[in-house]
């Protein structure tokens, strides 16, 4: 008998396990590179001129307290016509719940995609307190009205979503 011939034959596999450490700590350098990138190229900036621009909040709350003070409600109610197409029926009350006459509406609808969509309302007055607009959407899904309403000096600026089906 020779010597060392009962011992086991020499194990091939023992570089498995380095493997899948030698790869996550790949996948983790890749990882900290991408974060580095992120850091290094995002100014950190959303605004142009953020610093006038939030001088100006002020005005921008004083706008809406304002608008608030005022009491006027507003509601929107999209009335299928047929297929992406419908009715936009706009409604004002004063803040006495009395309906708002004299009032001058300018609005558009919007949808907020990759390439944003947004398309000028026509709105006309069918009654007092009550205007309506027709809107025929390139896509179906959810689209913002956004509203204007002046009378006089006073002004109310309102946002509502509407869903259009297919």
């Amino acid at each position: 008998m020779r010597p060392g011939a009962d011992a086991p034959p020499e194990r091939r596999d023992r570089w498995i396990p380095f493997a899948f450490v030698g790869f996550f700590l790949a996948l983790a350098g890749l990882q900290a590179w991408f974060v580095m990138l992120a850091y290094g190229t995002f100014s950190g900036l959303v605004t142009d001129r953020p610093y006038s621009t939030g001088l100006a909040y002020d005005a921008v709350i004083a706008a809406r307290e304002a608008e608030t003070a005022q009491g006027w409600t507003a509601a929107v109610a999209f009335t299928p016509t047929g297929a992406l197409t419908g009715r936009i029926t706009l409604t004002v009350t004063g803040s006495d719940h009395t309906p708002l006459t004299d009032m001058v509406v300018r609005g558009t609808v919007e949808r907020m995609t990759k390439f944003p969509q947004i398309l000028p309302l026509a709105f006309a007055s069918t009654k007092p307190g009550e205007q309506t607009a027709m809107f025929a959407a390139p896509l179906a899904g959810r689209w913002f009205v956004r509203v204007r309403i002046e009378r006089g000096a006073e002004v109310l600026h309102r946002i509502f979503e509407v869903d259009v089906l297919p």
